[in-house]
């Protein structure tokens, strides 16, 4: 992946660049996605929901240039060797054992706290919160 392709899908939408299995929060995937407007944002969402209610920590960067850079430092990985999942629909592997209440209560003590593992400096903000049942 490079700037050029970040830059044509966020010009209409979004891009998801990283999801995995939130392994401290049982039953979520976290996703890294790129919004028109420099807008980068952190989602944690139950494993397999589709509508994307879940935990968002977001920021508006003042260039792409600026949203990349920080993000490359997040996941450890520069640009090149991040995946588009948008389109290749990637997604991981349902984990043998998932208990979403649990992984939720954890997420929501983590979020008061301040102790959910995001890009350094502060920048992202929580933006939506939705409790699983």
């Amino acid at each position: 992946m490079d700037f050029k392709e970040i830059s044509r899908y966020t010009e209409y939408g979004r891009i998801c660049v990283d999801i995995r299995l939130a392994e401290r929060y049982s039953g979520f995937v976290r996703q890294i996605i790129f919004y028109r407007g420099n807008r980068v944002c952190i989602e944690f969402i139950g494993f397999g929901i589709t509508d994307e209610q879940g935990y968002e920590f977001c920021h508006t960067f003042s260039s792409l240039e600026k949203a990349i850079n920080v993000i490359e430092a997040f996941p450890e990985k520069p640009v090149s060797a991040w995946i588009n999942h948008t389109k290749t629909g990637e997604y991981p592997d349902k984990p043998d054992k998932m208990d979403v209440k649990k992984g939720d209560e954890i997420l929501r003590q983590d979020i008061s706290l301040g102790k959910v593992l995001l890009p350094k400096g502060n920048l992202f903000k929580p933006k939506l919160a939705f409790r699983f049942k």
